[in-house]
């Protein structure tokens, strides 16, 4: 068999892989029933659309107010406590519209228009990345699919989580910054987090501000910025206050254990406890993981070369330093892992290997190892806690990345597109 037909095969294999995982999410996706969906991770969006399309959007984070509408959407179902709206104000909004559905039905709909948007995210990062001239179509596409098909991507689509929305932000940064659109990328990254879950982002803030550059911070503030202005136009300057307590109740409650959690948040409980000492340990180690991306940001400003591995450990310092992560949130990977993989096929190639090389092939290695540590995490009765799984994953992704962004031993196999700082 010639080297082409060896590396169309394996590049086949590869996608096959990822589209019978896809399947797999799918198919326990469809399987879950009203009782489920009842419990899933979309109801408090879903009732946060519900008040503020009923003209009571100063009350989206009351839970006196949340309550009856929790016992309309789940009549029989007793609950002792109801998991608060934590998201941004003007996230409801763009939930309300799926409110004049019924909750099962808003609920499929939610889930495949996140789904897509993860699939969207995904190719527009394929497209943009740095492949070496000689890739495949085939091999893209494989890339692509093992990018896509992590675990956390089947996790956020059964909760019904937002990390489709956040992933797609992050995909267009990444292309606009590519094509040297550098203010445009930060004011679209601004708005995505803004919008979604700004806890995640706390790390790529960090990259944006060492790179010093002006329209790109102000771009991102006004991202962030118009989120807030129209927040504050659906439910009102209050809104923020009960935004504040609901995360609150969330980064204090001890309904659900640190060390489920599976950042620096869940090891400082591990090591501390679930009281004040394990919270003040993690939250040294989430500012660490920050200060470490601002320093990512200090190596690389002014290297477009180093694009995608200083994006790429600043995102994984932000999943780590996050007050609030679990393994659905792992979805937001997906553009990271499609940009890697696109570079280390670079660099094989600039080493004279065909895909898949030394390098692809430890990328993969990693890959997999992460997605076995989500899948402990979220095994039932399981003997290890995620806090001592995942985050050391990341961790190690994040190191192999910031020896990358250092340049040490590792030079960008192909041409960076010129990125001209300050350019909107």
């Amino acid at each position: 068999m010639t080297r082409s037909r060896t590396v169309r095969a394996i590049a086949l294999g590869a996608a096959a892989l990822s589209l019978a995982a896809m399947i797999a999410y799918l198919g326990v996706w469809l399987r879950v029933d009203r009782l489920e969906v009842g419990h899933s991770d979309f109801v408090p969006t879903y009732v946060a659309g519900t008040l503020l399309r009923e003209g009571h959007g100063a009350s989206i984070y009351d839970t006196a107010a949340e309550r009856p509408v929790y016992e309309r959407l789940t009549p029989g179902d007793h609950l002792l406590t109801i998991l608060p709206y934590m998201s941004p104000p003007a996230a409801a909004a763009v939930a309300a519209p799926l409110t004049l559905l019924d909750l099962p039905t808003a609920y499929r709909v939610w889930g495949l228009l996140q789904l897509l948007l993860l699939i969207g995210a995904t190719v527009l990062v394929v497209r943009a990345a740095p492949w070496p001239a000689t890739t495949t179509g085939a091999v893209r596409v494989a890339c692509g699919g093992l990018a896509l098909a992590g675990l956390g991507t089947g996790e956020a689509l059964l909760l019904g989580q937002w990390d489709g929305m956040l992933a797609l932000g992050l995909a267009v940064a990444y292309a606009c910054w590519r094509r040297g659109r550098m203010a445009t990328g930060a004011a679209v990254l601004g708005l995505a987090a803004g919008l979604t879950k700004p806890h995640l982002c706390l790390g790529l803030a960090a990259l944006l501000l060492a790179w010093r550059d002006r329209r790109m911070i102000l771009a991102g503030l006004a991202g962030v910025a118009a989120t807030v202005v129209a927040g504050t136009l659906v439910a009102g300057p209050g809104a923020w206050l009960g935004m504040l307590h609901a995360n609150t109740w969330e980064a204090t409650s001890t309904a659900r254990p640190m060390t489920d959690l599976v950042g620096l948040v869940g090891v400082g409980g591990e090591i501390g406890g679930q009281g004040t000492a394990g919270r003040l340990i993690g939250y040294g180690l989430a500012a660490l993981a920050v200060a470490v991306a601002f320093a990512v940001g200090r190596r690389t400003r002014g290297r477009p070369g180093l694009l995608e591995p200083a994006l790429g450990c600043a995102v994984l310092l932000s999943l780590l330093a996050a007050p609030h992560i679990l393994p659905h949130d792992m979805a937001l990977l997906s553009p990271v892992i499609a940009w890697t993989l696109a570079r280390l096929a670079g660099r094989d190639a600039a080493e004279g290997q065909g895909w898949p090389g030394r390098w692809g092939l430890r990328s993969v290695a990693l890959l997999a190892l992460l997605n076995g540590a989500v899948a402990v995490s979220l095994t039932s009765g399981r003997l290890i806690d995620p806090a001592l799984v995942v985050p050391p994953c990341l961790l190690l992704g994040a190191a192999l990345l910031w020896l990358d962004a250092r340049g040490a031993r590792l030079r960008p196999a192909v041409a960076p597109v010129a990125i001209r700082p300050g350019c909107g």
